[in-house]
């Protein structure tokens, strides 16, 4: 079970992100890595990724098999108002 309290504080880095990344009509996504967000944050990197799984079944911003992929993540301007909304 992934604590509330985690799950915001997460979405509060990705909310910051990708305003302070992005913007309508310029660049259109942030990009991070689990491995970034871990050690921004101070999480293990399992535990980053499991956070950010539970996100994701909300959200569906990446692929379900994201974490495996060792790929960075993307977060589109446009999905902000949704980050938002899942913060309450």
């Amino acid at each position: 079970m992934v604590d509330p309290r985690d799950v915001n504080y997460v979405l509060d880095y990705l909310i910051s992100g990708t305003r302070n990344a992005t913007t309508p009509g310029g660049k259109k996504s942030y990009k991070f890595s689990i491995a970034d967000l871990a050690e921004d944050l101070d999480y293990a990197d399992d535990e980053a990724a499991n956070i950010l799984q539970h996100i994701n079944a909300s959200t569906k911003l990446w692929p379900a098999d994201f974490e495996t992929a060792g790929k960075k993540l993307a977060i589109p301007n446009s999905a902000l108002d949704d980050l938002k909304k899942l913060r309450g």
